[in-house]
């Protein structure tokens, strides 16, 4: 009979158990939540970093475009000249024209 009054009644122990419970719950999605704000911050900082590394990919290729669109022009011009300079040849410059050609 002693025994039965030194222990709490059976309801102080499970209102105890309950609160050892909920504080573990909300530890644990406590430190859930703050793991997946950490991850979330990381993706964005990479996506940062993408996105600067897109944009100086994008700046590098706009200048070997613009430097081969260049070439491209000056081979064009010159083509240019090399069919002016067709055009003005006189027949009798032209190769049939040259002796020993068989024309």
């Amino acid at each position: 009979m002693n025994d039965e009054r030194s222990k709490p009644p059976l309801a102080g122990r499970a209102m105890k158990a309950f609160a050892e419970f909920a504080i573990i719950v909300v530890g644990v999605l406590t430190a859930l939540s703050l793991e997946s704000g950490r991850e979330y911050l990381g993706e964005r900082e990479r996506e940062r970093e993408y996105i600067a590394q897109i944009e100086s990919d994008s700046r590098d290729n706009l200048i070997l475009l613009d430097t081969a669109s260049a070439l491209e022009q000056r081979h064009l011009d010159v083509a240019q000249k090399v069919m002016e300079a067709f055009r003005e040849l006189s027949p009798s410059t032209s190769i049939r024209c040259v002796p020993g050609s068989g024309a």
